[in-house]
């Protein structure tokens, strides 16, 4: 894969997980305060320990199979996998500086990170638990408003 390509779906793959990452801490929050408690969604939701895990184990505790723990669990290992692996090897060069990136696994040291397999896994994953998680949002009473300030979203 080139760099410039891996550059963009590493992007993209980092933030669409942050849509299903802040859908999980408003789905947690709605669920015990019933609106978007801002304080806590602040002080605790977003503190340095609360990590995705956790956000998953109490996910799965206050709707037991209602997401598929499993794919959201897979997405989170593909967007750690795109968010920590780099280092690089130029396996050929052309008008790019690295034109085509490897980066060695990071559990498997004498493989390589396949990152087209992963970004086309992702893709297959992402809308089916992305909707499982706006469904519960919404069963909890959540909504898709700005929450205090107009929020001007990117393309």
């Amino acid at each position: 894969m080139k760099r410039s390509e891996l550059t963009k779906k590493r992007g993209q793959i980092i933030s669409d997980f942050l849509h299903l990452e802040w859908t999980v801490s408003l789905i947690i929050t709605y669920k015990y305060f019933k609106n978007a408690n801002m304080e806590f969604l602040s002080q605790v939701m977003c503190d340095d320990s609360m990590n995705f895990g956790l956000r998953m184990n109490i996910l799965d505790k206050i709707a037991p199979g209602y997401v598929d723990m499993q794919k959201l669990r897979s997405l989170n290992k593909i967007r750690n996998l795109f968010a920590h692996c780099h280092l690089h090897i130029s396996l050929q060069q052309d008008n790019e500086s690295f034109a085509v990136v490897k980066s060695i696994h990071p559990k498997k040291i004498d493989e390589y990170v396949d990152f087209d397999k992963l970004s086309d896994e992702f893709a297959a994953s992402y809308e089916t638990v992305r909707l499982s998680l706006l469904d519960l949002l919404f069963k909890f009473g959540g909504k898709l408003e700005p929450l205090d300030k107009k929020v001007e979203l990117l393309d």
